[in-house]
């Protein structure tokens, strides 16, 4: 068998170092502006949207129409529920009177028209 030598490693002056290619400093920076400026650009426009969406959620965010019409509503359901319970009292006092009606003696006839006393 034949035996080759093996190769040597190349001595480390040999070695090229290279700056490692990213971005210099003015890039850098470049960077972190834009994305700063992104972020409050961002916030900027996202706030009002998230404050409307909180509000209506907690129940603030009704309009004064919205309101003023769900307190005309229940304004109704109240004097609906007061003319139900007049409508109850006004059977009770209709079932009484047939009850008292259905109880008294037929009441005297009147003499017939030929007859007078």
């Amino acid at each position: 068998m034949l035996q080759t030598p093996m190769p040597t490693p190349p001595a480390p002056e040999a070695i090229i170092v290279s700056g490692g290619g990213g971005p210099s400093v003015l890039e850098a920076i470049s960077i972190c502006v834009i994305a700063v400026s992104f972020g409050f650009v961002a916030y900027k426009l996202l706030m009002p949207l998230v404050r409307a969406f909180a509000a209506r959620i907690e129940g603030r965010g009704a309009s004064p129409v919205l309101e003023q019409r769900v307190n005309e509503l229940q304004q109704q359901l109240a004097d609906a529920d007061a003319l139900q319970q007049r409508v109850a009292e006004l059977e009770e006092r209709l079932d009484f009177a047939e009850r008292l009606l259905a109880q008294r003696d037929e009441p005297a006839r009147l003499p017939a028209e030929g007859r007078r006393p």
